[in-house]
């Protein structure tokens, strides 16, 4: 589940933290800003931020929660740029290794996984897939390294594509990046976006059944052993319009339990899949507001309970207890 415990979510972050581990999740993402951590400048780390950051990863290991930390957002002073997506050039990727490894130096052992970027396929403003994926490897190297040295046992994630982005993905291993990575991160919305999740693979990324065409760039690419990681995906309640019209809050349930049960079923490589997001906000348009699985003031909608049931269901099977077919679970 993903949680926005250093920014949005922060005053209620305690609270938030609590639905997490009360739907059954075993995991958490949580976005960490290089342009927040550093915006003085190198090395000078803004203290108010790494306090934030210091208690989310206690609180979470307090309630049995995993980590992802997804690390992006190159500081302005390195950019000039106000952009807070912009990818940093590949002359500027040994400030971005040298943070990577002091922040999973510090939390060795208690971040279990550190994701290199956030849909670095849109980090040009002009449009998502529209970036170079060449453009993209050198941060992935550095990252990789940076994690390497500070925590030799943290996966490291790529960052999650919009969408199944098979064909960026594609050039991302023909550019070398294959060789800086552990798994694979995508964000398999649905578009138009009430799709259901059974919903047949199409032309464009968004499409969860994308992910087996994904996956055949990837046993293409000699790289058949490596996980691919849902690090977003979920459906939004907002009234939006066209292909951004959300669902009802019952659709939203019924399809995340759905996806749950298909992903495991029909795509075993896929090992990690988080929902975005666990709270509503109230800060852009209907649309991108209403993905929570609770509400703005923290009351659940039926997705918490649906995910409780399918993380219920899959804890059953991990301890090899009888599904609701009689068959033992894998």
């Amino acid at each position: 589940m993903e949680v926005f415990s250093l920014w949005r979510d922060w005053p209620v972050n305690e609270a938030m933290l609590d639905r997490v581990a009360g739907s059954g999740s075993g995991w958490v993402r949580v976005g960490v800003g290089w342009c927040s951590l550093e915006e003085g400048g190198p090395g000078v780390v803004s203290s108010w931020y790494l306090q934030r950051l210091d208690a989310t990863v206690a609180a979470a290991r307090a309630r049995g929660l995993q980590v992802l930390a997804t690390l992006g957002c190159t500081p302005r002073w390195l950019s000039g740029s106000e952009s807070l997506t912009v990818l940093p050039a590949p002359e500027q990727v040994g400030e971005f290794q040298r943070v990577a490894a002091w922040l999973a130096g510090r939390y060795a052992g208690r971040v279990a996984a550190w994701e290199i970027w956030n849909e670095p396929d849109c980090s040009a403003g002009t449009g998502c897939g529209q970036v170079d994926p060449g453009a993209y490897v050198p941060v992935l190297r550095a990252g990789f390294a940076g994690v390497r040295a500070g925590d030799p046992g943290a996966v490291v994630v790529s960052g999650g594509t919009s969408g199944v982005a098979s064909d960026w993905i594609a050039g991302l291993y023909a550019a070398g990046g294959g060789q800086w990575l552990d798994a694979v991160g995508v964000h398999p919305y649905q578009g138009p976006v009430s799709e259901p999740p059974e919903a047949p693979a199409a032309e464009h990324p968004y499409r969860i059944a994308n992910v087996a065409r994904l996956r055949e760039v990837m046993v293409a690419a000699g790289d058949a052993d490596t996980p691919v990681w849902f690090t977003e995906f979920g459906w939004s309640t907002g009234a939006g319009e066209g292909w951004y019209a959300g669902v009802d809050e019952a659709t939203q349930a019924d399809y995340l339990g759905r996806a749950v049960a298909m992903v495991q079923q029909q795509y075993p490589y896929v090992t990690h899949a988080f929902v975005f997001t666990i709270r509503d906000r109230d800060d852009w348009n209907e649309y991108e507001n209403n993905f929570g699985l609770v509400r703005l003031d923290g009351s659940p909608k039926p997705a918490w309970d649906a995910l409780r049931t399918a993380n219920g269901r899959l804890a059953e099977q991990r301890a090899g207890a009888p599904g609701p077919s009689g068959d033992a679970g894998p």
